[in-house]
């Protein structure tokens, strides 16, 4: 009797290269789930563990063996992303993987050389990472090309795609993988991961929206890593500030480690940012607190980025969520966030990212409420800092609806779609995004009165044949 191939044994000899190269032992348990399922390309696949649970490699692993073997021209991956520092990322990563063999990854957002870019339109092949925004871009203004590039896909990824649900951003996005497929006239298997999938079955429906092709959803099992929590309450009054006790608090625990200190906007980060600076100099101690927010240059994200990453002295970053997905920032200690934690998933994604390597997981939340009022009194932020702890304990994350009208991007990809094309009859237009696009709850006569309304507002017009512009 034929024994059964190991999910190891079925990958190709250059991936088994770089994992004997990490000094792996074995693969992870959502590795050997995912690697057989993946392979058969036959149904989509949403991949669900815990940050640095090993999904990104779940993923790749079989992708590239299916790839690896296949020389013809064209993208055979179409690698969706949230954020630029993501891409960046994966394409690191991804260029190590694939050393020594003939696969191309070829990153593609607004910062990305113009050489490079040209580079993979000369001669397309392998893994496009890309952001919805350049991906959009790229469906508008090279439609024509992009048919040839993406035509022999053999696979599409979607990586956080928890970050996509319930907004009009994941909209866009179902909305262009829908144009990708009608481009290619067939299914192509879409691989999505995330560590806060919990409903699953609306998961299912946001990454493919028609039943018409099967998903396979691989879980992990539940784990054993130990989590260490502290909810610390900080009363704040009109004659005392509580900012410098929770200064005092980071500055006595975090020193000598990396570390992430999440607060809830960029202002705080600057604030706290520089009573941390101005706390060290009064103490005669160097500086280890660093600042990261969307709002600052990205050679400064960069710089605190290698800073974590490199390990060589200590850093603790004050931090918006710009360091919230899975950016490689290396070894963290633990992690740290002042005030209101808004979500379980939110703050699941941030005490994933301290933990590794065998060590517990550790977050602090600083929770602040006032001293006047009702809602005070009641201490309302500490009660839903609680409340939001219990919720991660229990793996209950949010869900978003994802039956709302959603006529903003369905105008935007109307507008898309009609400067891809020059122009387009009405008809075609509501086959291409209703019927057979993810704006599905749209009847045709809804979809006429927006036309007349788009119409009326000179935002679109009708030319005698019919068609629109």
């Amino acid at each position: 009797m034929q024994q059964k191939k190991s999910a190891f044994d079925m990958l190709a000899s250059s991936v088994q290269r770089w994992i004997w190269k990490q000094g792996w032992t074995s693969i992870n348990e959502i590795q050997e789930k995912s690697i057989p399922i993946i392979l058969k390309a036959d149904s989509d696949v949403i991949i669900s563990a815990a940050t640095a649970g090993g999904k990104t490699e779940a993923a790749l692993f079989p992708i590239l063996t299916s790839i690896d073997n296949d020389n013809s021209s064209g993208c055979k991956v179409l690698y969706v992303s949230p954020l630029k520092a993501l891409i960046n990322d994966q394409y690191r990563r991804l260029l190590d993987i694939t050393e020594g063999t003939h696969i191309k990854v070829t990153p593609w957002h607004q910062d990305v050389s113009i050489s490079l870019k040209n580079r993979f339109l000369k001669t397309p092949s392998g893994i496009l990472i890309i952001t919805p925004e350049s991906l959009e871009s790229f469906l508008m203004n090279r439609r024509e090309i992009a048919e040839n590039i993406l035509e022999p896909l053999q696979y599409i990824v979607i990586d956080e795609l928890h970050a996509f649900i319930g907004t009009e951003r994941g909209i866009q996005l179902q909305s262009l993988l829908s144009r990708v497929e009608t481009m290619t006239n067939r299914r192509i298997p879409r691989i999505a991961m995330s560590a806060t999938f919990s409903d699953f079955d609306s998961v299912k429906v946001f990454l493919r929206n028609k039943s018409d092709f099967p998903c396979r959803v691989i879980t992990q099992t539940h784990s054993s890593h130990e989590v260490k929590i502290l909810i610390k309450e900080y009363i704040s009054s009109e004659n005392e500030n509580v900012d410098n006790d929770i200064c005092n608090e980071i500055l006595k625990k975090l020193r000598g480690t990396n570390n992430l200190v999440f607060v809830n906007s960029k202002i705080e980060a600057e604030e706290y940012t520089t009573k941390l600076r101005i706390l060290c100099e009064e103490n005669n101690i160097p500086n280890e607190f660093r600042i990261h927010h969307g709002n600052l240059s990205r050679e400064i994200r960069g710089n605190v980025e290698r800073e974590l990453q490199e390990g060589r002295y200590p850093v603790t970053a004050i931090c918006t969520s710009t360091l919230e997905l899975g950016v490689d920032i290396g070894k963290v200690k633990s992690i740290a966030q002042i005030g209101v934690a808004n979500s379980v998933s939110g703050l699941r994604q941030r005490l994933g990212r301290s933990g590794r390597r065998n060590e517990p997981s550790i977050l602090r939340i600083l929770s602040i409420d006032g001293e006047s009022g009702l809602l005070d009194e009641l201490r309302k932020k500490l009660f839903q800092n609680i409340a939001v702890v219990e919720l991660l304990k229990e793996h209950k994350f949010e869900t978003s609806s994802i039956d709302n009208y959603h006529f903003s991007t369905l105008i935007q990809q109307l507008l898309s779609l009609i400067a891809s094309y020059g122009s387009i009859l009405a008809k075609e237009a509501w086959q291409y995004l209703c019927v057979n696009g993810v704006f599905n709850n749209v009847t045709s006569s809804t979809f006429l009165k927006l036309l007349h309304c788009l119409g009326e507002k000179k935002v679109i017009s009708q030319l005698h044949t019919g068609e629109i512009i």
